[in-house]
């Protein structure tokens, strides 16, 4: 039975009990990019395959860490981590980083040396 406001695949089995939709909110940033919207869901299937439940905390841990990459690293990530069949999530290296500011200056190698 579809509930207002609440997308469908949320009502599945993937997120706890049939009808009961997690309350881990996927932050906006992500919600609105459709890539990363199924990319979320094939992660959760994966999971599931996997005999890894998806429960409300790694839900929330995961996305969180997922906000950071932004939209594009998120979905790399997801991909990268079923690709290679692990369990958990890792930013990629070669994945696009989002613009942090503060991190505009270039780090001198020499002021890392003792």
């Amino acid at each position: 039975m579809p509930v207002a406001g609440v997308p469908a695949f949320f009502m599945t089995p993937l997120f706890g009990k049939p009808g009961i939709p997690f309350d881990a909110e996927i932050p906006q940033s992500l919600a609105d990019d459709p890539e990363f919207m199924d990319a979320w869901l094939l992660w959760n299937e994966y999971r599931k395959e996997s005999r890894k439940k998806m429960v409300k905390t790694t839900a929330r841990l995961h996305l969180k860490k997922l906000q950071d990459f932004g939209p594009q690293g998120a979905v790399a990530s997801i991909m990268q981590s079923i690709e290679r069949s692990w369990t958990g999530l890792f930013q990629c290296k070669d994945a696009p980083q989002p613009h942090q500011p503060g991190n505009d200056q270039a780090v001198d190698p020499n002021e890392l040396r003792d």
